[in-house]
């Protein structure tokens, strides 16, 4: 009785000098002393350096079957089938087990508690430490499953324990994040990139703060994730944008981005350094696009770009400087394909003019061309733009611009052209800047330049064979009705004109049908002189000169709902109207339900037209 005394005030002693230990960090010391009085314990179980061959506590914990594990007999030395009653015994484990996570052993620690479950399966400390281990790494799930098993075991013979309670309140911490699953940690990477691709750059920007865990896949390298970060745009937030987000972001994308947007560069306060690191080191970067809500002077760089743009583009508050475009569209004369300048002034005109002059047609590869500008004072002359990028397929020409031109001013193989609203001829034109014979797409939207246009086709009775529009697919205008009708006749007649957008006389001639126009636009300027009578009439005439037509625009023509709904019934999918939303809310919902056809309010060429559609607001 005295030597159990002894040993027993031993175990006591030691256990206290190594809880001691721990408490002051000397946990290689603490360790040898728990192992020491636990592989003195009368049971004769020695703490082993490897876990029970002959079960598995991990994945019965996973399946739920910890008890039916438990009574598996054990043929290997762990000796795990021996139970043991002894308080010193499991307060040493748990203090070893303790020790060797705070060493950073964390495997050898998963070893100690699995042998306290082994020893006592009906102790709820054996839980409470196998449960923090998978807690520590993570595992959320798998301590919750532990802790439920735990209560279950000991419940059955100790169900007034006094650790109990702590186990019930370990489980119910644990629960959220154990329910809450990661759905990433159930895909290959391959389907987690495919979903992520589906996002734009702001929202996985939102991901990287969903958890260390999907920040650690967004930005952990790998073709793949990279890939991911090639398209930046940069949306107004509340706090600037610094060298250092752009570095990163770029950083995640291997510095392989290929299209950067800022779409507020004021907001943003894009600053010269920041300018001058993305045209000095995003060397692979093809599109750049900078927008802003108010006045921007973009920031003067010099020195060496080494950008090969194929898109650059300047929004309608973004002041440009001579010094800084001379850069950027030097370093990208060779690759430069879509050119976009909505704050246009002399300063572009006289870079490519200078260009030019010493080195030939410097833009060649150009082959959309979009120019505005803001204020009326501005004169654009587009010489030198026909001259630096002769080859030229798609000119958009909008603001307050007024152009001059001459014989040396052609776009020879101009295909689609779009003249905005504000635009002012110079002087009356003597002679097309483009072939009228190749083009393909034309919007003539002020009134003075489809004035100056009409009176020059006029002169013909009959256009010339290389000038007449037999590619002509889409064709509107703002002028009056007579002054096109040369080319709207050609087209309606070959069969090409396929879009169409033109003030309706009241009295229609002959020859205006087609069974291949597919979109008509009418009245887009509304002039009582010009309006077609306002009844329901002229609905069923359009109806029977273009059987085939698919998308009606009426402006702010007053044709009753009855008359609209027989043109859905007929064929149309689209109606475009101004005026109030709610004007034509039974008629949209009606036509929705039964034919799948849409009401819009709008304007179809603002809205449709792929050419005006790039243009901000």
């Amino acid at each position: 009785m005295a030597s159990k005394m002894d040993h027993a005030t031993l175990s006591a002693k030691r256990l206290a000098k190594a809880k001691a230990y721990y408490n002051d960090s000397k946990y290689g010391s603490a360790a040898i002393l728990f192992k020491r009085v636990a592989d003195q314990c009368a049971c004769g179980v020695r703490t082993g350096a490897s876990s029970c061959h002959c079960k598995s506590l991990s994945s019965a914990i996973a399946d739920g079957v910890l008890e039916a594990e438990l009574r598996k007999k054990c043929i290997c030395s762990a000796r795990s089938d021996v139970r043991c009653r002894s308080a010193d015994h499991i307060d040493a484990l748990d203090g070893l087990a303790n020790a060797y996570w705070a060493k950073g052993q964390t495997d050898a620690a998963v070893i100690v508690a699995e042998s306290m479950i082994h020893l006592a399966p009906r102790e709820p400390k054996s839980y409470l430490r196998f449960g923090k281990l998978f807690r520590v790494q993570n595992l959320h799930r798998r301590a919750y499953q532990t802790y439920c098993q735990g209560i279950e075991l000991v419940s059955k013979k100790n169900a007034s324990h006094p650790l109990l309670p702590t186990l019930h309140q370990m489980k119910d911490k644990t629960r959220y994040k154990a329910l809450a699953s990661d759905p990433l940690s159930a895909v290959p990477l391959e389907i987690a990139v495919m979903i992520f691709a589906k996002l734009n750059f702001r929202t996985l920007c939102n991901c990287l703060r969903v958890s260390k865990s999907w920040k650690s896949l967004l930005t952990g390298g790998g073709l793949a994730i990279q890939s991911l970060w090639r398209i930046q745009h940069f949306n107004p937030c509340t706090k600037p944008i610094t060298l250092r987000h752009y570095k990163n972001y770029a950083t995640y994308a291997g510095f392989q981005v290929s299209e950067l947007v800022i779409q507020d560069a004021s907001k943003s306060r894009l600053d010269n350094a920041s300018l001058a690191w993305i045209i000095s080191s995003v060397r692979n970067l093809k599109a750049l696009k900078l927008q802003s809500s108010e006045t921007f002077q973009l920031p003067y760089l010099s020195g060496s770009c080494h950008l090969q743009l194929t898109s650059l583009y300047f929004g309608r508050n973004i002041t440009t400087n001579l010094g800084t475009l001379a850069l950027v569209i030097t370093g990208s004369a060779a690759t430069l394909q879509e050119l976009t300048v909505l704050n246009a002034d002399m300063h572009l005109g006289v870079i490519l003019e200078r260009l030019t002059d010493e080195h030939g047609p410097i833009l060649e590869r150009l082959r959309i061309l979009r120019l505005a500008s803001l204020r009326p004072s501005v004169r654009i002359d587009i010489r030198p733009y026909a001259r630096a990028c002769p080859n030229v397929e798609e000119l958009l020409l909008d603001g307050e611009v007024m152009f001059t031109y001459g014989e040396d001013c052609c776009f020879s193989r101009l295909k689609k052209l779009f003249i905005g609203n504000n635009i002012s001829c110079d002087s009356m034109v003597d002679g097309l800047f483009f072939p009228l014979g190749q083009m393909e797409e034309l919007y003539l939207m002020s009134q003075q330049v489809g004035g100056c246009l009409g009176m020059f086709l006029e002169q013909f009775d009959d256009l010339p064979e290389d000038t007449s529009p037999k590619n002509l697919r889409n064709f509107a205008h703002r002028g009056d009705f007579g002054e096109f009708s040369q080319l709207e006749r050609l087209g309606l007649e070959s069969g090409s004109l396929k879009e169409l957008g033109t003030k309706v006389p009241g009295s229609l001639p002959d020859w205006f049908r087609s069974e291949e126009l597919k979109i008509l636009g009418i009245n887009h300027h509304y002039d009582d002189s010009y309006a077609y009578n306002l009844t329901d009439e002229p609905i069923s005439d359009l109806l029977e000169r273009f059987p085939n037509l698919e998308v009606l625009s009426i402006g702010e023509r007053s044709f009753s709902d009855a008359a609209l709904a027989k043109a859905i019934q007929k064929g149309v999918k689209k109606i475009y109207y101004r005026g109030t939303y709610w004007e034509r809310n039974v008629l949209r919902e009606w036509a929705h339900d039964k034919y799948g056809a849409q009401v819009i309010k709008g304007d179809y060429i603002y809205e449709t037209t792929p050419m005006y559609l790039q243009i901000e607001p």
